[in-house]
């Protein structure tokens, strides 16, 4: 589970949100809409863990978290494919959990994440090379590698196509 309550969100020269009370369980979704500045991706970084609100309680009770950003901040020169993107993620969760696996197993799960996320045969493509739908459901699929209880997807129809938007 993860909690506010009555939390006071921004910064200290520029709050954005009052007396905010969310709790979200395991299954939970929600969907923020607001204009631009208004203190979704603000609200985002609290949820996170990486900024705690001005006032009020913040609580997270889920073990893995994973986010999808609005944009990707990796550099497209970067000798980076699909599917080093993808298992990224796996990695990520394993430098904060033990998790027994083998090397294969998680080429399985890659594999399994580029279909289901439209990526098939896209796996060895460069970064350089993809497009920025490609690049964003590479970003889903990574987050969804390692099965988190809470995902957090900032934006996350930014350059998808129609079809994109029902992975």
């Amino acid at each position: 589970m993860i909690s506010l309550n009555n939390a006071e969100i921004g910064y200290p020269n520029r709050r954005l949100l009052h007396a905010v009370n969310l709790e979200f369980t395991k299954g939970d979704m929600l969907i923020l809409e607001g204009a631009n500045g208004s203190g979704k991706t603000t609200l985002a970084k609290v949820l996170l863990g990486n900024l705690k609100p001005l006032k009020g309680d913040f609580c997270n009770h889920f073990l893995r978290t994973a986010y999808v950003p609005q944009r990707s901040m990796l550099d497209n020169q970067y000798p980076l494919t699909g599917s080093d993107i993808i298992a990224d993620g796996e990695l990520v969760s394993l430098k904060r959990f033990w998790h027994k696996g083998s090397r294969a197993a998680n080429k399985e799960k890659v594999e399994r994440l580029l279909k289901d996320t439209g990526l098939s045969g896209a796996g060895d493509l460069p970064l350089r090379e993809a497009s920025g739908g490609q690049l964003q459901r590479a970003l889903i699929a990574r987050a969804l590698i390692s099965e988190p209880d809470f995902i957090l997807l900032d934006e996350p129809f930014s350059n998808l196509d129609k079809t994109g938007r029902t992975i």
